[in-house]
């Protein structure tokens, strides 16, 4: 009986000591590049993986560059040839520090 109860002692301690790490796969990240005159440029991810660390606030994220859609396909595949080089640049890694 004395085993158990400092296993389970010992196993909330650890839980309260370590880190708390919350993630998620089905992140959304989208951005706007829209100026008068012109076609709305404007691109999706809903393939985005995320992590927040609780104890710091560290927030990190990473989108596979390939995975942005745009409205228009011409638009999609001048990005991924010209402006985002997907052949050399695969992921992007977004850290962000409070």
């Amino acid at each position: 009986m004395k085993k158990l109860v400092l296993l389970t002692a010992s196993l909330l301690f650890t839980n309260l000591v370590f880190a708390q790490k919350y993630t998620t796969k089905t992140g959304k990240v989208t951005f706007e590049a829209s100026v008068p005159l012109f076609e709305d440029v404007f691109a999706q991810d809903d393939n985005n993986i995320a992590v927040i660390n609780s104890d710091n606030g560290d927030f990190a994220s990473v989108s596979a560059v390939k995975n942005f859609h745009f409205k228009t396909k011409l638009m999609e595949e001048h990005f991924n040839e010209s402006y985002a080089e997907t052949a050399n640049i695969r992921k992007q890694l977004l850290p962000e520090r409070s």
